[in-house]
C-alpha cells in the first residue's frame, strides 16, 4: 500500500514538472515575440527621426535661399546705376545733413536774418518749444547772451514766438519794418535802392502785408519821380518786370535829360 502511494505521489510530481517547464516555455517564447516588436517599433521610431531631421534640414535651407534672394532684390532696388564714365562718379548719401546753428552777438549780425536762418535751421530736425530756445541760447554771445540770462532769470519764455517777439524788441529796429519800408526812398542807385527794399522786404510778417501788389506799390512809390512818372507807359507787370523796366529807365538818355531839365517851382 505505501508502496502504491509513493508512485502515485511519484506520478503527481512528473506532472507539475512537466507543466510547469511548458508554462516557462511558453514565457520565454512571449518574452522573445515582444523583444521582436520593442526591436520593430525602435526601429520605426528611429525612420521617423531620420525622416524629421531631413525635413527641418530641408525647411532652413529653403528660408535660407529665401532670404538671400531677398537681400539681393533690396540691394538692387536700392542701388543707383552704376556710373558709365569715370568723371560721373556717385555719391550716395544717407539723408543726414550736418548744418550749423548762426552764431548772434546782438551787434553785428542782422537780427531778421538771424532768425530767418534760425527757423530753417529747425526744420532740419524735430525741435520742440523749449530746444528751440535752449539751442539759440547756445549760439549767444556778447550782449545776446546777457540778454537772454537776464531775461529768462527774471520769467522763462513761453515758447519760441514768445522768444522770438522778445528778441525783436531788444535788438530789432525801433520802427516797424512796414513804416521802414513806406518811408524808404531812392537816393543813390536803383540797386542800392533795391537793395534796401528787399533787406527791409524780408522783415515783414508772412501773410497778405507780403502780397506781391502790395510790395509792387511800395516800391514805385519810393522810386525818384523821373522814373516813377515814366514807368507806367511801359506797363511792367509784376515786381520783377517793375524793378528791371526802373533799372533801365535810370541808365536811359531819357531819364536822364529829365534830371537835367529844371523844374518850374510853380508846378509843385
Amino acid at each position: 500500500m505505501a508502496a502504491q502511494t509513493q508512485m502515485l505521489y511519484q506520478a503527481q510530481h512528473d506532472g507539475s514538472t512537466d507543466s510547469l517547464m511548458d508554462s516557462i516555455g511558453e514565457m520565454q517564447t512571449t518574452m522573445s515575440q515582444l523583444h521582436s516588436s520593442v526591436g520593430v517599433l525602435i526601429n520605426s521610431m528611429a525612420e521617423i527621426l531620420k525622416s524629421m531631421t531631413e525635413m527641418k534640414s530641408a525647411l532652413q535651407h529653403t528660408t535660407t535661399t529665401t532670404e538671400e534672394e531677398s537681400t539681393v532684390t533690396e540691394v538692387k532696388q536700392d542701388l543707383p546705376e552704376a556710373p558709365e564714365k569715370e568723371e560721373e562718379t556717385r555719391r550716395i548719401y544717407t539723408k543726414r545733413i550736418e548744418v550749423e546753428m548762426p552764431a548772434f552777438d546782438g551787434q553785428t549780425q542782422n537780427l531778421n536774418h538771424w532768425i530767418i536762418k534760425a527757423e530753417r535751421y529747425f526744420e532740419f530736425g524735430d525741435f520742440t518749444e523749449k530746444e528751440k530756445i535752449l539751442v539759440s541760447s547756445l549760439s549767444f554771445d556778447g550782449p545776446a547772451l546777457n540778454w537772454f540770462i537776464v531775461t529768462e532769470r527774471l520769467q522763462p519764455f513761453a515758447d519760441w514766438d514768445d522768444f522770438k517777439s522778445q528778441l525783436l524788441d531788444r535788438f530789432g529796429p525801433l520802427e516797424s519794418a512796414m513804416s521802414r519800408l513806406l518811408a524808404l526812398k531812392q537816393v543813390g542807385s536803383v540797386v542800392e535802392y533795391l537793395t534796401k527794399f528787399e533787406e527791409i522786404s524780408c522783415e515783414l510778417p508772412k501773410g497778405k502785408d507780403r502780397h506781391e501788389v502790395f510790395l509792387e506799390g511800395v516800391f514805385v512809390n519810393g522810386l525818384r519821380d523821373e522814373i516813377k512818372d515814366v514807368l507806367p507807359l511801359f506797363q511792367p507787370k509784376g515786381l520783377d518786370e517793375i524793378i528791371a523796366q526802373a533799372r533801365r529807365l535810370e541808365n536811359s538818355r531819357f531819364v536822364e535829360r529829365l534830371v537835367m531839365v529844371p523844374r518850374d517851382p510853380r508846378e509843385d
